[in-house]
């Protein structure tokens, strides 16, 4: 593979969308394995002609990352070289130890930029070191972070961390505010705490002139009112990621201007079904792929193994399955969902 550059709700079908950080880093994420992987061996990376065909990839032998098997219909796995996972949570305490694990993994089958997802202050601290760290390695995958506080956690939002979050925002290898947003399922933090977190982190966005990452579940219509207002100050725009939010949602968000990210959610053709139907009708100069790792994971997909978390390696399942669904080939798919990330986060993710 070629090297990339370094530097029940009123949903469609997602029955728990408990795989975002905040959910999970209270242990209620979908697909959760509770540690149970941990201790296996470092994954090894694998040669380039393998898992094409009928053929898997190597997860490494014994005591390995599991092996993944081959793209649906047979599909190449260089279909899928230079992909970017615009969200990855490998900050998230399930990761730890292994991201270089993960990473590598990642970059043989064919991701070039993972944007490491930033879900409060410490966690955007992590993943800002993590992609500090990452630079000068030569593991042919870019390692770039958000910085923003869950809506979950806006019950923390303070001034002392707005001011952090900001300090962060400084720096390049952060390209974007958030994971912030609105979530009124679970309701960690109240409605008046979520949207006072929100606000001040559009504010944060305007301010330095970097895109918005961006989170919504069950709140679309005050979402959007909301955003609407800011929008105007907002050049760098957004994406509204791990979407899985009703028609009437998506039209408004493609209104406005916003991106659109879809995780693996897509691949169940049982319980994404919804889903599915509604990425038919998203833009492709509006569409990018996710993992949103360690959650999400793929359902429904023979080649991915039942045992371990999600994470980036699984992202060319995505990129294929959205592709089936805008009736594309998954070579269209990843040009633009790449040219895409590049255009709203810049060069930082671009293939060299």
């Amino acid at each position: 593979m070629s090297a990339l550059r370094k530097p029940r709700s009123r949903r469609t079908g997602a029955a728990s969308h408990g795989e975002d950080a905040g959910d999970g880093r209270r242990g209620r994420g979908r697909g959760r394995n509770r540690g149970r992987n941990r201790g296996r061996g470092r994954g090894r990376r694998r040669g380039r002609g393998q898992g094409q065909g009928g053929g898997g990839r190597s997860g490494g032998g014994d005591g390995g990352l599991p092996e993944l098997g081959p793209l649906p219909d047979g599909v190449a796995w260089e279909s899928c070289v230079g992909m970017v996972d615009i969200g990855a949570n490998l900050a998230h305490k399930s990761m730890r130890g292994r991201v270089e694990e993960f990473v590598a993994r990642s970059g043989s089958n064919g991701v070039g930029a993972i944007i490491i997802t930033g879900t409060s202050v410490k966690d955007s601290e992590t993943a800002a070191a993590m992609a500090v760290e990452a630079e000068g390695r030569e593991a042919g995958v870019a390692l770039v972070s958000t910085a923003g506080v869950h809506p979950h956690d806006a019950k923390r939002w303070d001034a002392a961390t707005a001011a952090r979050i900001e300090a962060l925002l400084a720096d390049d290898h952060v390209v974007a505010v958030g994971e912030c947003g609105l979530d009124y399922n679970r309701m960690f933090s109240t409605k008046d705490e979520q949207v006072t977190a929100f606000r001040a982190q559009l504010e944060i966005a305007a301010r330095v002139a970097k895109p918005l990452f961006l989170h919504e579940r069950d709140a679309w219509e005050p979402f959007v009112e909301i955003l609407a207002e800011y929008w105007p100050s907002l050049p760098a725009g957004g994406v509204v990621h791990c979407f899985t939010s009703p028609p009437e949602a998506l039209a408004a968000y493609l209104e406005l201007g916003a991106y659109i990210g879809i995780t693996g959610w897509v691949c169940d053709e049982r319980r994404g079904g919804p889903l599915r139907d509604l990425v038919a009708s998203i833009p492709l100069d509006r569409i990018l792929i996710e993992t949103d790792a360690p959650f999400l994971k793929p359902r429904g997909v023979a080649a991915i193994p039942s045992r371990g978390r999600n994470e980036p390696a699984y992202l060319p399942y995505v990129a294929v399955a959205v592709a089936e669904c805008m009736g594309v080939t998954a070579e269209e798919l990843v040009a633009a969902s790449t040219a895409n990330a590049v255009r709203l986060f810049g060069e930082a993710v671009a293939p060299r």
